[in-house]
């Protein structure tokens, strides 16, 4: 494993309170200078003759690499090479090669080891800190973070390594195919001698380019047999999409809906314009004739296929999501526009700045991943829909590239077309979302979060229907709920109030500053709004906990439940958590839930009030006792 990996991981142990900061710091700094000091005693001792011993004999470049960036930079090599892979390891055995003075070296040393050590440290600790609060807020919300970066990632290696495998095959294919034919001399050595000649580059390329295409529309018409047939595929998408609704929660919903806006109908229409106006400019009638022809057949096929299947979608919809379900409208036509963009600027042959045109296609890919992920998400489609868009639009762009294989991007000009449809995104995207992103908010909170109604009324039994725990991922349970109240937010706050409750500070660049002062009292920071079913908290109150450093907290959430009497006022739940704030590292202060709270906590809410009424004991509940709201009020 590499030693950066193990230095970050032992700053998240500090983090997460296991491990004295200054001591891991003092040790690390003490190994980078032991370290380069061996390196550095290794080269002063043997020298050349290092060109001799493994695994130098072997790896001679190793050195030669080492000594050039010693010779260019001197014992400012020593400084910076200490950040940067590979030469880190071989700068100062060249260093001792090459006779640098023992006192010179070691000043070096130890000042980019002072350095160094916190450099690799403390982002340790800041992610292993982030990692502390986000698992507290919401478990859910990383879960759908990390499997959607999971998603970017394997798409971005999957395209790389069949890629990489592809032209591997393609050339090991060709060197067969040539030793064979060379021993030929028939009609068939004739033609493989001429499809393996040098001369030919491109014709292989476009028979890659045909046998993915035809891979595609294989496996697109398999998808298709399943869907029609409604054998696994069905079960697979049920499961899927459960799991998959199961990540919901309140900050990740206006992500999905803002990215799924940059894929309808409009915003295809704005890119395609933006690429094919671009083409005309640039005097390339015939590519823009065919983007044009590429977009609307794939437009008619795909609306053709809908109208034949006449698939169903999920039963929960989003307010863009109508009509049939397969495929994917959505997934089919931002893989067809942005792949084709995609290939206009990392594509075709020729052109300068190929480096740049790589990196130009990292956003376009993750953009199409973005927006195949969100139709899932939101249940605007079934998973074979958007996988099922995905190949259609797939085999669409790779007929496109062999059509047009020669392509010059000298014409092109790919990173100012790239810089263009990246402003037309950015302007009438944002736009888009401006003015839909509330409607569609409403809408699908509206479905999602609709209330339940209880069987019979909530003070004679019903209450027993709500949850006795707050819950982050389905199946597991938190900390359990004290407190069940029926009423608005703010009946709540002020029948607490009284209590010496109140409310903490939000979360601000003001509030941030005070993390960072280890002595800040617990009051003064602001509490993690921890997530219940993936909603934030209606409200939060804290008291002070008998110390400086201690708080109560109590979060109160929408249960999701109507009470038939009262179906006006919301039934909230409630739990009481105390906090400690402790000091991470001894640099700053993260409130850290230690004890769930007791009855005395909100003991006020009775009263002894001959209106108040306290139910059965129940598993969970505060002392075995759930508060209820007095009847009279």
């Amino acid at each position: 494993m590499p030693g950066t990996a193990i230095i970050v991981a032992v700053g998240a142990l500090v983090a997460l309170g296991h491990l004295n900061l200054w001591v891991i710091l003092a040790a690390t700094a003490a190994g980078a200078v032991l370290g380069d000091g061996l390196s550095f005693w290794i080269g002063h001792r043997y020298r050349d003759r290092l060109r001799g011993i493994w695994p130098f004999a072997r790896r001679t470049e190793l050195l030669d690499r080492g000594e050039a960036y010693f010779l260019r930079r001197g014992a400012v090599s020593i400084l910076i090479a200490r950040f940067v892979p590979v030469i880190r390891s071989t700068v100062p055995i060249a260093a001792g090669m090459l006779g640098m003075r023992v006192g010179r070296f070691y000043a070096a040393n130890v000042a980019s080891a002072l350095v160094w050590a916190p450099a690799h440290v403390l982002p340790g600790v800041l992610a292993g800190t982030a990692l502390a609060a986000a698992g507290a807020v919401s478990m859910r919300l990383w879960v759908a973070v990390a499997a959607l970066l999971a998603l970017v990632l394997a798409t971005l290696w999957a395209l790389r390594v069949g890629g990489a495998i592809g032209y591997r095959w393609l050339g090991h294919g060709r060197a067969a195919l040539a030793g064979w034919a060379a021993r030929r001399q028939d009609l068939a050595g004739r033609l493989g001698r001429f499809a393996t000649a040098p001369e030919q580059a491109d014709r292989r390329i476009s028979a890659l380019l045909v046998a993915l295409a035809a891979g595609c529309l294989l496996g697109f018409l398999a998808l298709l047999e399943g869907v029609v047939g409604r054998d696994t595929v069905v079960r697979v998408d049920g499961a899927v999409l459960a799991l998959v609704a199961s990540l919901h929660n309140q900050w990740s919903d206006p992500v999905m809906l803002a990215v799924t806006r940059l894929g309808d109908t409009s915003m295809n229409l704005m890119v395609s314009g933006a690429m094919i106006g671009w083409l005309l400019l640039r005097r390339q009638v015939r590519l823009a004739a065919g983007v044009l022809v590429a977009i609307a057949a794939t437009a008619a096929l795909m609306t053709a296929i809908k109208l034949g299947v006449q698939a169903g979608r999920p039963p929960l919809v989003t307010p863009i999501a109508s009509g049939f379900s397969f495929p994917s409208g959505h997934s089919t036509m931002a893989v067809v526009t942005l792949g084709l963009l995609g290939w206009l600027v990392a594509g075709g042959q020729g052109g300068q700045g190929g480096r740049w045109r790589r990196l130009a296609l990292v956003p376009i890919l993750l953009l199409i991943v973005l927006i195949l992920f969100s139709r899932v998400y939101l249940a605007a489609h079934w998973p074979s829909d958007v996988v099922g868009g995905m190949l259609l639009g797939a085999a669409v762009v790779a007929c496109f590239a062999v059509v047009f294989r020669d392509l010059r991007h000298e014409v092109v000009a790919p990173l100012a077309l790239a810089a263009v449809v990246g402003a037309v995104l950015l302007a009438f995207g944002g736009a888009r979302i401006a003015t839909h992103l509330g409607p569609d908010l409403a809408v699908l909170h509206s479905n999602a979060l609709r209330p339940s109604l209880l069987a019979e009324p909530w003070r004679d039994g019903g209450w027993r229907r709500l949850p006795t725990h707050r819950s982050d991922l389905g199946g597991e349970g938190e900390e359990p709920i004290l407190l069940q109240w029926r009423g608005s937010p703010a009946s709540l706050a002020a029948a607490l109030t009284g209590d010496g409750w109140q409310p903490l500070p939000g979360w601000s660049a003001a509030a941030l500053g005070r993390m960072l002062v280890p002595s800040t009292p617990a009051m003064d920071l602001p509490a993690l709004p921890m997530m219940d079913r993936g909603r934030t908290p209606a409200l939060t109150l804290a008291r002070p906990g008998g110390a400086a450093d201690q708080r109560l907290v109590l979060r109160a959430w929408v249960s999701g439940w109507q009470d038939p009497v009262r179906p006006d006022q919301p039934l909230l739940i409630a739990s009481v958590m105390r906090e400690t704030s402790a000091p991470i590292a001894r640099l700053l202060s993260l409130p850290r839930p230690r004890e769930t709270g007791d009855c005395a906590a909100i003991g006020g809410l009775a009263g002894g009030a001959p209106t108040d009424r306290s139910l059965a004991p129940r598993d969970g509940g505060c002392g075995g006792v759930l508060r209820l709201r007095p009847t009279a009020s």
